[in-house]
This record gives C-alpha cells, sequence and structure tokens, in this order.
C-alpha cells in the first residue's frame, strides 16, 4: 500500500504519520511525505528568498524524521511542492498513485465552520483516493476499530468490499452501524426490515464474521452516531457520495463535529 501524509511539521499532521505508520504493515507498504509551500508576498524576490530558506529546512527535518523511523523497516521518502495545498496533494496522489491519504488537523481550529479546516475540506472533494483525518486530539489507538455508516447505495459494495480488505490486512476490527428510526410503527418495521437485510447481506457477502453488524435507536442519524462515537471510539467511516449522512454529519450535529473536532478520526472513502 502507498500512503500519502501531508506534512507540515505540526505536532497534527506528525500525528497523522504516527497513524501512518500504525497501517503500513510490511517492506511492500510505503509512506511519502509531501510539504507544500504556500508563500505569499508582494515583492517576487522577497517570496523567493522565503521559499528557498522555507524549502532548505524543510528537507533538513523530513530528513531527520524519515531516519527516525528507519528501524522499523518501512519505505519512505519526501515531495516538496509549490503552490495551492489542496491541489497539489490531490495532484501528487493521482501521480503517485496512492492508495490512501493520511493527513491531521489542528483541532480547535477545525470544525468551527467546515468540518477541519479549508485545506481538508478541499481534499477531501478533489482527493482521487480515501482520505483518513486525524484530529489533533485522537489516540492511536482509536486506528484499531472502524466503524461504517452506510446509506444503503448502490456504490457502496465495492468500497465496503475494498475496506474489508483492508481491515483484514490492518488486523483492524470493522463493524457496521445501523440506526434504526423509532419516531413510528411503520418508521419501526421498515428500519427492523432493513437491519435484517443488512444482516443477511453481511452474512453472505463475508460468511467468516469479518463484519460485524451495530444497530443504535435514535431519530437523528448525526446524533446517533455522534452518541455511538463517543462511547465506542474508533474510526468513523462514510462515503464521499452519501450525501444524506454527509449533510446531516457536517452541518446539523454540533456534538459530532465536536467529537471531530477532539479525537475521532475520519475515514472517507471514494
Amino acid at each position: 500500500m502507498h500512503i500519502l501524509v501531508p506534512l507540515d511539521f505540526s505536532d497534527s499532521s506528525l500525528l497523522a504519520l504516527e497513524a501512518a505508520l500504525a497501517l503500513a504493515t510490511g517492506k511492500k507498504d510505503r509512506i511519502s511525505l509531501v510539504h507544500v509551500v504556500e508563500a505569499v508576498y508582494d515583492f517576487a524576490s522577497q517570496a523567493a528568498i522565503t521559499v528557498e530558506n522555507h524549502q532548505s529546512e524543510s528537507k533538513k527535518m523530513a530528513k531527520k524524521i524519515i531516519q527516525s523511523h528507519v528501524q522499523k523497516g518501512v519505505r519512505m521518502d519526501y515531495l516538496q511542492k509549490e503552490g495551492n495545498p489542496t491541489i497539489l496533494i490531490a495532484q501528487t496522489a493521482l501521480e503517485q498513485k496512492v492508495d490512501l491519504i493520511v493527513m491531521g488537523t489542528k483541532g480547535a481550529s477545525g470544525l468551527k465552520k467546515s468540518l477541519i479546516g479549508t485545506v481538508t475540506v478541499g481534499l477531501l472533494k478533489e482527493a482521487p483516493c480515501p482520505v483518513l483525518v486525524v484530529p489533533a486530539q485522537a489516540s492511536l489507538a482509536s486506528i484499531r476499530q472502524f466503524t461504517v455508516a452506510l446509506a444503503y447505495a448502490n456504490h457502496e459494495p465495492p468500497m465496503l468490499e475494498k475496506l474489508v480488505r483492508w481491515t483484514k490486512t490492518w488486523k483492524i476490527a470493522l463493524q457496521v452501524v445501523h440506526v434504526r428510526d423509532e419516531s413510528g410503527i411503520a418508521t419501526t418495521f421498515k428500519e427492523e426490515l432493513m437491519a435484517l437485510g443488512m444482516k443477511s447481506y453481511l452474512a453472505k457477502q463475508f460468511p467468516k464474521g469479518s463484519v460485524k453488524l451495530i444497530t443504535r435507536k435514535g431519530e437523528k442519524i448525526s446524533d446517533a452516531l455522534a452518541d455511538f462515537m463517543e462511547e465506542q471510539g474508533g474510526v468513523l467511516v462514510m462515503c464521499h457520495a452519501d450525501k444524506s449522512i454527509w449533510e446531516q454529519l457536517i452541518k446539523k450535529s454540533q456534538s459530532l463535529q465536536m467529537a471531530f473536532q477532539t479525537k475521532v478520526p475520519l475515514l472517507i472513502l471514494n
């Protein structure tokens, strides 16, 4: 697996690197660090000098980081770009045929307006591969359990199959959470049928029991997921195309936003 880690040498980006190292399983895996220099000045000569100094210092710091992880046996390399971070990170992921991007967030400045900052939000839209977002206060222990929120859409089965392969390789527990709407009798019956259908589907597609189904009650998906992630921890997994769940999570749930801001990693599949 080829993992790309955007690096600005902050504690949050270094935590993302540790998360990537936790997912790298052997010599066949590769981690590429990418640092994007975004400098804007009124005078071109001043900008050129500043960027050159920044690039020199960044290379030295990256070299030290790579050397400090040599004993872990994972191939690591460093890439340096200049320009728009969102565009260049996505472009690098495409050019390098990256399987996964793992990036950190700075926590307190992240979710107040748009989940986790403009660069991260832009990358979630533009990235050609899945993105794992690791909040500043996340524990690496949370990487050991993945919880999937599904919208029962046609695009989800192949993504779920990919996730099962990944978690099997990583030796990580995988579970699907189904939120049952208990607002009325008719709705309850429909939700019960959906839960039974999902249980049968998982048993048929993954007979070895590699995926566990968890059912929770609640009128709002966002609130139920927030409560569940607060209790269970781990990584919340969603598909980028699941607009209904996505909008509820990002726009309507203050409690889930706070959870992401503090400690809940988010894996977006696309």
